[in-house]
């Protein structure tokens, strides 16, 4: 009788041995995983800071590339003033050495 009844209890024993590993193991895994979601949100956070400070360079790279093209742009008028100032002074030099032909012209017929 004693004996038939260790097989019962050497049974349940086991099977509560059994579901105390499997328990084990699952808090393990719980646990792991539980380490792993912290491990992603920090990650997570690293990247939306990262993503800020890519933000908060881009405005001073946009500010510092508009001043560029701002500067490009005068240089560009500047040059075309200069140009237009070449084409004028080529233009009045031409006046004056009309000028200077006709005065020399009127200066030989008064001769």
């Amino acid at each position: 009788e004693v004996e038939s009844m260790e097989d019962p209890l050497e049974t349940e024993m086991k099977r509560y041995q059994e579901e105390v590993e499997k328990l084990r193991i699952l808090r393990e895994t719980v646990q792991k995983t539980r380490i792993a979601e912290e491990e992603i949100m920090r990650k997570e956070e690293e990247l939306w800071q990262a993503a800020r400070e890519v933000e908060s360079m881009e405005d001073p790279l946009e500010t510092e590339m508009k001043r560029y093209q701002e500067e490009v742009e005068k240089l560009r008028i500047l040059r075309e003033t200069v140009q237009k100032t070449r084409i004028a002074e080529e233009e009045i030099m031409r006046k004056e050495e009309e000028l200077w032909q006709a005065a020399r012209e009127v200066e030989s017929m008064e001769d």
